[in-house]
């Protein structure tokens, strides 16, 4: 599994289980690292106490700074997230360096933290705390505390995985528009049409309510579009454990 918005396919006669992606969960605060070392133009750097621009943290006269916040420790999807998006960031600071960068100013990421899944308190707490950022880049599967960075005035740019913790947020810029949870969605139909299935499941993680929602928008489409589809939901569960310990056969009844 790459992805908790990876679709789950099984053949005609089994069930197909569509699994959608976790949301704003829980909060919980521990230790939390964060590492700085020289790398290519664009990378890590170790920031000096320079005199900020107007007052604006992580802007000086050379250089805008920013800090990324994501999971990689305990990833139940087993996916590159952090490590994929500081890299894809940093590549994208080196082009635009090369170019003269922003106003002058070079891009560069200076602060690196892993929440470890579960500390996305405590990794905000710290950019907040040091308060030598500009903004922050987030790429976390439970961003508990996207509302405590808003807050502090710290602009983020995230994976818009998380609906509900963008929602009413003005300094969070997703990558891609937010999905409509309530809508309902023909490419759950296709999806199951291209599987040769009639008999649908729809699965969500019991700790997330996008989740369960999505679950739900999963249902409504199916039902919408029975008349034309001949495609039924047999089977429900919105409850399951973040990262489906037990793996997916479970719920497939056969």
């Amino acid at each position: 599994m790459n992805h908790p918005d990876e679709e789950v396919r099984y053949p005609p006669t089994r069930l197909l289980g569509l699994l959608m992606a976790p949301g704003l969960a829980f909060t919980a605060c521990s230790s939390s690292s964060s590492s700085s070392s020289d790398d290519a133009d664009g990378g890590e750097t170790t920031a000096a106490p320079d005199q900020t621009v107007n007052g604006a943290p992580g802007v000086t006269q050379d250089e805008i700074r920013f800090s990324v916040l994501g999971t990689k420790t305990n990833n139940p999807t087993g996916s590159c997230m952090l490590d994929c998006f500081s890299r894809g960031i940093k590549a994208c600071f080196a082009f635009r360096n090369s170019t003269g960068g922003v106003h002058g100013r070079r891009l560069t990421v200076t602060t690196e933290i892993d929440d470890a899944l579960g500390q996305n308190q405590q990794g905000a707490l710290q950019i907040i705390t040091k308060n030598d950022t500009f903004a922050d880049f987030g790429a976390a599967q439970l961003p508990a505390c996207w509302g405590d960075l808003a807050k502090a005035g710290v602009p983020q740019y995230v994976w818009a995985i998380q609906p509900q913790a963008m929602a009413g947020q003005d300094s969070i810029f997703g990558n891609a528009g937010v999905t409509c949870l309530e809508c309902t969605n023909r490419t759950f139909t296709y999806a199951a049409e291209l599987a040769g299935a009639k008999k649908i499941g729809a699965l969500g993680y019991g700790v997330s309510e996008s989740s369960k929602r999505c679950a739900s928008t999963i249902t409504d489409a199916i039902e919408l579009y029975h008349d034309q589809t001949d495609q039924e939901v047999v089977y429900k569960n919105d409850d399951l454990a973040f990262g489906l310990p037990n793996g997916i056969g479970p719920e497939a009844p056969r």
